[in-house]
Order: C-alpha cells, then structure tokens, then sequence
C-alpha cells in the first residue's frame, strides 16, 4: 500500500476517489487530525492510500488531472465552485480565505510535486529551491 496524496476532507476527496474508482484502482481513505482542525474546528486531513504499488503511476496521474481541473474552481474547505468568482478573497459559501494559487514544484530529489509556496520536501526532507523543474 502506497500513500497518493494528503488533502483537506473535502468533496474533492470524493471525486479523486470517484475517478480511482472508475479506473478500477483500489484506494483507502484515512483521517486525521490537523492544526486547524483541533483549534478551529475545520475540515480534517484526509490520506488516500492506493493498495496496489502498481497502480500508484497511474492514480498520480488521476490526482494531477483532478487537481488541474480544479485549480481555482472550487473552494478547498466545502467544495463551492469559485469559477468566475472575482470578489474578495473569501469563499461566499463557507466563508474560508483563500489564497492566491502557487503552481506546484517538483522536488529535485525525489521527484514528488510539492506545494509551491513549501520551502523543504514533505516526501524526502530536503529543501526545494529554485522552483519548478
């Protein structure tokens, strides 16, 4: 068993599950507690773990496809579609600050896409510098 991806518990752990699915990929969702979950209240991590290592090329694939779908379009806390949406930096629907997207990097040690605005790797531990490569 392969860990895919770490996200906030959201309807969009639903869909990457969804889209697993129809691939025929077998997946495992875990939950955990995080910061802002214990003092505030919020969303928990949600862990999806691919049970076939054989299939974890291909769900990566199905996670940056989903991911590319998404970006901008929907609120990372409940879900709401943002597309189109010009105000101010807050989700109309929950409430939730939302931050300017930062494009992915890929670590240059071990290869895994990180989040762009991460300075060390959270797979590896190693720093990320100079930005996408």
């Amino acid at each position: 068993m392969k860990k895919l991806t770490v996200m906030l518990e959201s309807p969009l752990v639903d869909a990457l599950m969804s889209r697993l699915e129809e691939q025929s990929i077998k997946a495992t969702v875990t939950t955990g507690h995080n910061v802002a979950q214990l003092y505030g209240g919020g969303p928990r991590n949600a862990t999806i773990w691919i049970e076939n290592d054989d299939d974890l090329a291909k769900a990566n694939d199905i996670l940056r496809s989903l991911q590319q779908d998404t970006t901008h379009s929907a609120c990372p806390r409940c879900g709401y579609d943002l597309c189109g949406h010009a105000g101010p930096t807050q989700c109309p629907e929950c409430g939730t600050e939302l931050t300017a997207s930062i494009p992915d990097v890929t670590c240059p040690h071990c290869g895994e896409q990180v989040p762009g605005n991460f300075e060390i790797c959270w797979s590896c531990g190693q720093a990320i510098t100079g930005g996408n490569t």
